[in-house]
């Protein structure tokens, strides 16, 4: 629900997670910088300010796979901090 209204009221989406559809030519012209911890949200914010539009795509449908135990769960959520 929160995406459908920001791109509303907004004008434009943002990316923070793990699935996204983009277009080829914007990740080769941006990238993801991988020096930063919410490197989605960084890439979301440079294409916004360089004036292209996130929309939200609601018939696109992703899943992702969880860590493999409590491990792997503790380095992957740690790794922000």
């Amino acid at each position: 629900v929160y995406s459908p209204a920001m791109e509303m009221l907004s004008g434009t989406g943002y990316f923070g997670g793990s699935n996204a559809l983009w277009r080829t030519n914007v990740l080769r012209k941006y990238g993801f910088d991988a020096s930063v911890h919410t490197e989605d949200v960084d890439l979301s914010a440079r294409v916004i300010l360089d004036q292209h539009r996130i929309h939200f795509c609601s018939h696109a449908r992703s899943g992702e796979l969880s860590p493999a135990g409590p491990w792997a769960l503790m380095t992957q959520r740690l790794r922000w901090f």
